[in-house]
């Protein structure tokens, strides 16, 4: 399926990536990204992929509940093996299958909702929100002078990429 090639191909991009940075520089504060480190940026996405895949179990799939798992944003080893293990799950995926995604939007007394969605419509708002994170990594990799590191593609959306490809013939 192209959606699993498109999420496996950023994933790929995101190990590459961890190889570049050392483990202070993953976890450094950075003043561009008001603060965070590319460390929290690669946990958050990281761990949105990890909810899809636990919502295999009871069908319901909730972003907001996300552990937070400190170690993720600090350990580039620990999200490179998450990285691993969510590109194998993908990759054997053979199936839709239905899900609710629970959310909340309320901020003084938030009350649950559930929706109806589907485990590739999933995919499709994970590869979107990847993509997000990616291009917020990029700005780190910025400051810290690296960014000619990263792949042409790194943090820019399939359809920028086609529509400056396009613009310039």
């Amino acid at each position: 399926m192209k959606l699993q090639r498109a999420i496996l191909y950023n994933l790929e991009e995101l190990q590459t990536s961890l190889n570049l940075l050392s483990d202070e520089e993953y976890s450094l504060p950075m003043e561009l990204l008001s603060g965070s480190t590319m460390g929290q940026h690669y946990r958050h996405l990281i761990e949105f992929l990890i909810c899809l895949k636990d919502a295999q179990l009871d069908g319901i799939v909730d972003y907001d509940a996300r552990r937070r798992d400190i170690d993720l944003e600090t350990s580039r080893l620990n999200a490179i093996e998450k990285i691993s293990s969510l590109m194998h799950w993908i990759d054997n995926i053979s199936a839709n299958r239905p899900l609710l995604l629970e959310v909340s939007y309320g901020y003084d007394q938030p009350v649950p909702t559930q929706l109806n969605t589907d485990l590739y419509r999933e995919f499709a708002y994970n590869l979107e929100h990847c993509v997000h994170h990616m291009a917020l990594i990029k700005i780190g990799f910025r400051q810290l002078k690296k960014h000619d590191q990263l792949s042409t593609h790194f943090g820019v959306a399939s359809s920028t990429t086609r529509h400056q490809q396009s613009t310039k013939a």
